[in-house]
């Protein structure tokens, strides 16, 4: 009888990945909160933010995270901070977001994540203000005008103005004269 050679260890078959997927950023958030004992409501108000956006943020919804990827990566961070979380696991789960953005990215078409640095460029165009804000910076500086010209004034007139001095008032106005045919008889 012959024997056959042993057959090496197989990681399953070929093109299947015996292995479960990384968590996401959300499964991530969520196993944090739970240990951390808290609800989606106390773990929203310590961290400041709303419920349905921490709801999102857990579902690693993207379509539903209604802010710049830009933006959540403060939020994520104040929330390892509310779950008690070490800055190591902070930082992976920063990474799993960038990872998790990247995959929806490709896998979707949509481009979240934009620069922000566009609007650091030599180049490029100016924001334009909100009217709102140019008059509110119009009116400071009127009210910092006046009040300039106010200490400018009372300084001038303050140098311009002799010292006080003690006038005598009956010796710098006349006497009046009173014609004699006016002048009532005793």
């Amino acid at each position: 009888m012959e024997t056959l050679p042993p057959i090496p260890p197989s990681n399953g078959p070929s093109g299947v990945s015996l292995t479960a997927p990384p968590p996401s950023f959300g499964a991530l958030l969520l196993r944090y909160r739970l240990n951390a004992d808290l609800t989606l409501n106390k773990a929203a108000e310590q961290a400041k933010i709303t419920v349905p956006r921490l709801q999102s943020l857990e579902a690693a919804d993207f379509a539903a995270i209604d802010l710049h990827p830009h933006y959540c990566l403060p939020i994520l961070e104040r929330l390892c901070v509310v779950y008690g979380r070490s800055p190591e696991e902070t930082d992976r789960l920063l990474d799993v977001f960038q990872k998790n953005l990247e995959t929806y990215e490709a896998e979707t078409g949509v481009q979240l994540n934009r620069e922000l640095s566009h609007c650091l460029e030599e180049n490029a165009p100016a924001p334009v203000a909100r009217p709102s804000a140019i008059l509110i910076s119009f009116l400071i500086l009127l009210l910092l005008l006046l009040v300039l010209g106010g200490c400018l004034y009372r300084k001038f007139q303050q140098a311009t103005l002799p010292e006080s001095r003690d006038y005598d008032l009956p010796a710098l106005l006349p006497e009046p004269t009173l014609p004699l045919d006016t002048l009532p008889l005793p």
